[in-house]
């Protein structure tokens, strides 16, 4: 599938929230980021973490309810408090994009396999049965702890969410 980024708020068909382009640049400044340099279709990881990262709530309103993707929004503000433009794509959202593009070729989901089921345990005996959970293990579907941390203020909390308006 070929890589068609927002450029324009309400296009029906974008696919990713960041170029190419924009990628390279981020990982280019980014330690650790060989799986993206190496990987054999890195636009593809790009259009996966997109598509990933619009199963998330998110605050604010989508600026187009016509287009395809849920950013652009309105009604979104950064830590300061000041809006962000409601026509553009937040970098942090982008570099969410990112990070999430490469855990997902670090961890060879970029094609959106489902997971195996067995992420969950640290080993598995046949012989009668042992099973040793792995607890440090996220559950499926669960973001990366650095994506949570770059959407900080932009995803609604499933639990509890209350919605503050400002005056």
């Amino acid at each position: 599938m070929a890589l068609v980024i927002v450029h324009a708020p309400g296009l029906s068909t974008s696919n990713s929230y960041v170029s190419r382009a924009e990628a390279d640049a981020y990982f280019e400044a980014r330690p650790n980021s060989d799986a993206w340099t190496s990987a054999a279709d890195p636009e593809q990881a790009l259009i996966a973490a997109t598509a990933r990262l619009d199963l998330e709530q998110f605050v604010g309103y989508k600026f187009l309810t016509e287009a395809r993707l849920k950013w652009p929004r309105f009604e979104t503000y950064d830590d300061d408090g000041n809006p962000y433009d409601s026509a553009t794509i937040p970098q942090r959202v982008k570099d969410a994009t990112c990070e999430l593009a490469l855990h997902m070729l670090n961890s060879g989901t970029t094609d959106s396999q489902a997971a195996t089921g067995l992420e969950q345990f640290e080993s598995i005996s046949l012989g009668n049965i042992t099973l040793t959970p792995n607890q440090s293990a996220p559950k499926e579907g669960d973001l990366p702890t650095i994506v949570l941390r770059i959407l900080r203020g932009l995803i609604q909390s499933s639990r509890g969410n209350v919605r503050l308006e400002r005056a």
